[in-house]
């Protein structure tokens, strides 16, 4: 005749040693889980395998321990509400808590079962529990390597801006000294011009307006090349064309040319009256 469970759904003894016997070639271990009407929680079986997890068999199955204080605080709030809602639901119960052991080592335990509600109103789950902690602790490990990796990536960042902040500073600050560069090379510039018309004015030299004129225009002589000054400098010894062409290495057409351009930026009538603005 086959055993089967009494009216409330619990193994007998003979479906008992049944599953002691299929158990010990099991990797987790059998249970079955009972919810009285009342809210109490007792395990009318677990298979010998639930010594691996480091608990005691005979002390989970008496009353005394049927609070299930080998759970871990932290998850009891959790693992109570996921039980009394697969009791109310019918829902297969699939938790994963961490329990710890007599050995005083915490595991990470997942728990599956499948409810069903007996003539007295309690609901028994049928179901095992497999020891997950290695998969746990190895998530665990790479949620930690991923938050490392997000605070090195965040500090790199913030590295970056700080020293494009400190680029962008000197920076603005090289930009106004620049400035302040031109403006003063500007201001010393009239200074300079004022300077040189107000002496020309003590000397008699020149008329108010020509005073005025002459700081508001750069000198004509500044604007010359290099080789047009040369070209002038000659002009002012009463060289010839041939002559200046053989000290300088060139050609008498181009210093023609040159002597052309030195008499139109000097405002010259002629070589005479620019060797008189050189020699001034």
């Amino acid at each position: 005749m086959r055993a089967q469970p009494d009216d409330d759904g619990v193994l007998t003894r003979e479906l008992v040693r049944f599953f002691d016997q299929m158990s010990a070639h099991f990797p987790g271990h059998v249970m079955q889980r009972v919810l009285e009407p009342d809210g109490r929680v007792r395990y009318s079986y677990v298979s010998p395998g639930l010594s691996a997890l480091g608990l005691d068999r005979e002390a989970i199955m008496t009353e005394l321990a049927s609070a299930q204080s080998w759970i871990h605080p932290d998850d009891a709030g959790r693992w109570r509400a996921a039980l009394l809602t697969s009791a109310e639901t019918l829902d297969t119960l699939d938790e994963e808590v961490r329990v710890i052991g007599g050995d005083g080592r915490v595991r990470w335990i997942r728990s599956i079962g499948n409810p069903r509600r007996v003539a007295s109103g309690a609901v028994v789950w049928d179901g095992i529990a497999l020891d997950v902690s290695e998969k746990r602790e190895a998530l665990d490990a790479l949620r930690l390597a991923k938050m490392e990796a997000d605070a090195a990536e965040a500090g790199k960042a913030r590295v970056i801006a700080a020293v494009g902040a400190m680029l962008e500073d000197v920076l603005g600050e090289l930009r106004q000294a620049a400035r302040r560069t031109r403006a003063e090379v500007a201001f010393q510039d009239v200074l300079e011009r004022l300077s040189n018309a107000r002496r020309a004015l003590e000397q008699g030299a020149v008329t108010l307006d020509d005073a005025r004129l002459s700081a508001e225009r750069p000198e004509p002589l500044s604007a010359l090349s290099g080789r047009q000054r040369d070209v002038l400098a000659l002009l002012a010894e009463a060289r010839s064309n041939r002559e200046i062409a053989a000290a300088l290495g060139i050609t008498e057409g181009t210093v023609k040319l040159h002597v052309a351009a030195v008499l139109k930026q000097l405002g010259a009538a002629n070589r005479t009256q620019a060797a008189m603005m050189h020699r001034d």
